[in-house]
């Protein structure tokens, strides 16, 4: 696939998204879109939710997944408009670092917990 190409893993791991900024090859396990006239990032957070929405309903016993022909069926609706289409993805991708960087500090805060109750309760 061309770099900039969006890759969705649609069996093993259904959801997750990546945009690959490199040329690459993936394996049946995952579909690739290529997006033209469109902030990548932007139809990324669409695809993201839609495939949320997809994934309350996957079928399977032992592995879940999605087939391209389901997931191709569904259509999302998306702003004309590259300068909104840049606001939103720079807006969502600024959040998803706020919360990242939050994450590190809980993360790090219950460490700290932990020593602190190892230390009193030895």
């Amino acid at each position: 696939m061309p770099k900039n190409s969006i890759a969705i893993v649609i069996r093993v791991g259904v959801g997750k998204l990546a945009l690959i900024e490199k040329d690459y090859a993936t394996s049946q396990d995952f579909l690739s879109l290529t997006i033209k006239d469109y902030n990548n990032v932007y139809i990324l957070y669409k695809l993201y939710s839609l495939i949320n929405k997809i994934s309350k309903n996957l079928q399977g016993t032992s592995i879940k997944g999605v087939t391209k022909k389901e997931l191709l069926l569904n259509k999302i609706k998306v702003s004309r408009n590259l300068e909104e289409q840049t606001k939103i993805a720079d807006f969502l991708s600024n959040l998803d670092k706020l919360v990242e960087k939050q994450s590190t500090k809980i993360n790090l805060l219950k460490q700290r917990k932990q020593g602190l109750l190892q230390k009193m309760f030895v």
